[in-house]
């Protein structure tokens, strides 16, 4: 039981410092040209790293690592001060994985949208004496209307909180 234990432990530590090594490689040129267009791509891009985790628009991909833009331009409207350039260089080793954000707003949309056709379907079920197309028996068409528009709506606002990553990179 021990051995079995020992040979786990050993097989994971093993695991932990390949995926180390990976992550601490430093892409090769088209790998960087890659990476430099799909972060040029995204809307937003969030990067890993030892120091902490950086959520930033438009980085710069060299050989030595990923570089966050700083602030730029002046501090409020009405000043005349100019911010520093505070670019932040972030070495290939010290970064854990490079992620892109995209929407989920349309996945939200779609599946609210089917959830709410769903319960009108089984509101509709349950009233399956009525005609909803009688004169006095839309109540089913109205509730079942109701039911999607805010479904829909919330799988809106789901999807617009809950942005999806993906890892570009290791």
């Amino acid at each position: 039981m021990r051995r079995g234990c020992a040979a786990v432990l050993a097989a994971a530590a093993t695991r932990l410092a390949a995926l180390e090594a990976e992550a601490a490689a430093v892409p090769d040129s088209a790998r960087l040209e890659l990476l430099q267009s799909q972060l040029a791509a995204a809307p937003a891009v969030r990067v890993v790293a030892r120091p902490g985790v950086f959520e930033t628009s438009h980085p710069r991909v060299t050989d030595e690592g990923i570089i966050i833009p700083g602030p730029r331009g002046r501090a409020s409207i009405l000043s005349s001060y100019q911010l520093p350039s505070t670019d932040r260089h972030i070495a290939w080793p010290d970064i854990e994985r490079v992620q892109t954000e995209r929407s989920a707003v349309m996945k939200g949309v779609l599946i609210g949208a089917l959830i709410g056709i769903a319960m009108t379907g089984v509101v509709a079920w349950s009233a399956k004496g009525l005609d909803a197309f009688e004169a006095g028996d839309q109540g089913v068409l109205i509730v079942g209307a109701l039911l999607t528009v805010t479904t829909t709506g919330g799988g809106f606002l789901l999807g617009l909180t809950h942005p999806g990553l993906k890892t570009v990179h290791p």
